[in-house]
This record gives structure tokens, C-alpha cells and sequence, in this order.
């Protein structure tokens, strides 16, 4: 048998796919985007203003009692699933 060194099979496939794109050249020239100039701060907190102040419309209850509460558990912060089984009990 020949002896082969004892490297773990990620090591050697990491090995070798880093060999072959030191052998590589490039075909094309990389293109370089243009960067994004930051937005303003002083915009950007009256768009958040904006979305925020507005009032969310009211959403009614599910008509399935497992779902109803599932969803009462959940806006309370419990586990929708408790609800759901305390709903079944």
C-alpha cells in the first residue's frame, strides 16, 4: 500500500479547489459598481416618522376557535401552539 497523508476529506477539497483558482485567470475583467452614497439622516427619519405615525386598521379574530386562540395566546406573547391545545381542552 502506499502511504498517504492523513488529511481530513474538507481540508483536501478545500485544498484543492484553492489550487485551482490560483491556477485560474480571469476571463473578463471584474466591473466595479459605483458605491451608494448614504442617504440623508435628516430624510430618512421623517420618511420613518411618516410610517410610523400612521394608524394600523384593526384586524377582527379568526372564526375557528383553535385558530381564535392560538392568535389571543400569541398577541399576549405565549405560544400560539398552547393556545391551540388549551383551546381543544
Amino acid at each position: 500500500m502506499i502511504p498517504f497523508p492523513r488529511l481530513h476529506i474538507a481540508e483536501s477539497v478545500l485544498n484543492r479547489i484553492q489550487n485551482t483558482l490560483e491556477d485560474l485567470e480571469p476571463v473578463m475583467p471584474s466591473i466595479n459598481t459605483a458605491p451608494i452614497p448614504p442617504a440623508d439622516p435628516i430624510a430618512l427619519g421623517q420618511q420613518i416618522e411618516e410610517q410610523t405615525q400612521a394608524p394600523s386598521v384593526p384586524v377582527s379574530a379568526p372564526d375557528d376557535e383553535v385558530s381564535a386562540a392560538a392568535s389571543q395566546e400569541s398577541i399576549f406573547g405565549g405560544s400560539p401552539l398552547a393556545g391551540a391545545v388549551d383551546a381543544l381542552l
